[in-house]
């Protein structure tokens, strides 16, 4: 079984750190959700509109490359484990339970007191809606985002790592039988999962099923794949959108645009990893680790950003629309919220982690 080469994790932590970014970008709007809803900020143009908008339109993309890259960095450091039977299904999970369970249940608890105040203050809720005891179990079993239907609720962008959680044991449980040992088995996989994407089949895990398994796929062929190949998605990437959105010489059959935009993504995704994976293989040393530290904050980053918005809000609210939506808020926003994550994955993820642990041995 092809094991993944360790130098092109670097590039991978810089592209899971630029995703991040792109990530606080995209739900830099929220600022301006409370003067939409008194319709002042209907026509307000965002900061950098001209140089960001695509980010700002097309961001949220982010977070499926980034279950591509999950599904990349699963394949390399857990697919020998399980498929030697080193680590148990109740192993992996406390694993993956320490990881993200001790910050998600801060911002959750977080997120509810705000939203109280906010609500107190308002009589509205900040952006989400679906802020209720239900909700808040659901948050607290990481199961608010199994059914669609639930919506999305306090801390909303914890919605994918719910999806994701999901997905983790799936992944053991292939894993486990070695469904993954064969490239044309996982190849399969990711064809299912394409279908059931153009569909709309297996809501509301579809769409993550697939990045994630069209991850343990690069995984498995990245270290073959050259320079021509990443050549060859960029043109089809671009031929691809030209014809979208230059000349609108697409079918207008539903599931056939589905398909046709799921390749197209899986491309731009694929073209993505690759790229910069193949670009960072040569750092060495020291840089390797500089850029790790960038790649593990970003969960902080990513989950701590909305209750930053939320406390920025109710203490800045009465400033106006113009304190928020400037060029100055917004580098301060993108960078604060940055410095955040990175101290808090060194302050509080990694001891709380160390703690939970402590007693939790590997067996060999």
């Amino acid at each position: 079984m092809y094991k993944l080469d360790k130098r092109y994790l670097p590039g991978l932590d810089v592209l899971r750190f630029l995703l991040a970014v792109s990530i606080l970008i995209v739900h830099f709007p929220h600022f301006l959700d409370p003067f939409s809803k008194l319709g002042i900020a209907q026509s307000a143009e965002l900061p950098l509109n001209s140089f960001f908008w695509i980010i700002y339109s097309y961001g949220g993309f982010a977070v499926e490359i980034f279950w591509m890259v999950s599904g990349i960095i699963f394949y390399h450091f857990y697919m020998e484990l399980i498929r030697d039977k080193l680590i148990s299904f109740k192993q992996f999970i406390f694993l993956r339970f320490t990881r993200l369970y001790p910050l998600h249940f801060i911002t959750l608890v977080l997120v509810a007191v705000l939203q109280f105040i906010y609500l107190r203050k308002f009589q509205v809720t900040f952006v989400y809606t679906n802020n209720d005891t239900l909700h808040f179990i659901l948050n607290l079993l990481m199961i608010n985002f199994w059914n669609a239907k639930f919506g999305l609720s306090f801390n909303g962008p914890f919605w994918s790592v719910s999806a994701e959680m999901f997905v983790y044991m799936i992944f053991f449980l292939l894993a486990f039988v070695q469904i993954f040992s064969k490239l044309r088995n996982t190849t399969f996989l990711v064809l299912v999962s394409f279908v059931f994407y153009s569909l709309g089949i297996f809501s509301p895990f579809y769409e993550c099923l697939l990045y994630f398994f069209a991850g343990i796929l690069m995984a498995q062929y990245l270290g073959k794949m050259k320079l021509k190949e990443i050549g060859f998605l960029f043109i089809v990437i671009c031929i691809y959108l030209l014809i979208k959105f230059q000349f609108h010489l697409l079918p207008k059959n539903e599931y056939l645009i589905r398909a046709l935009d799921c390749f197209c993504k899986l491309c731009i995704s694929w073209f993505c990893v690759a790229a910069f994976a193949k670009g960072f293989s040569s750092i060495q040393g020291n840089m390797t680790k500089s850029l790790r530290q960038l790649g593990n904050m970003t969960y902080a980053s990513y989950m701590v950003h909305f209750p930053i918005q939320l406390i920025l809000v109710l203490t800045f609210y009465d400033r106006g629309l113009n304190f928020f939506n400037n060029i100055y808020f917004f580098f301060f926003f993108i960078v604060g919220t940055c410095l955040i994550g990175y101290f808090l994955f060194l302050f509080f993820e990694v001891p709380v982690q160390n703690i939970l642990r402590k007693k939790f041995i590997l067996k060999k």
